[in-house]
């Protein structure tokens, strides 16, 4: 039988995997609809230059977040494996 350490440690990655892969898909796809839509906004004729700065500049904005996001949750998953261990 499984000692509640074990258990407490698997749970946890259990959950740490579930969230990289669930963090992992959010990214690709977040990845694909910018290429969508650089790919789209940059073949209208008179879209304008300021527009595609602040959109590119949005886009950084949220893939900073986004790793900010995946490094909180890292960090607190080793802090719960250490209360465990």
């Amino acid at each position: 039988m499984m000692d509640a350490k074990q258990m407490g440690q698997d749970m946890i990655r259990l959950s740490k995997t579930a969230f990289d892969v669930s963090y992992n898909t959010m990214m690709l796809f977040q990845d694909q609809m910018v290429r969508f839509g650089t790919m789209c906004y940059g073949q209208m004729v008179g879209f304008p230059e300021e527009m595609k700065k602040d959109l590119a500049e949005w886009t950084n904005c949220y893939k900073k977040n986004c790793q900010d996001i995946k490094k909180a949750m890292d960090d607190g998953f080793t802090q719960m494996e250490s209360f465990i261990a």
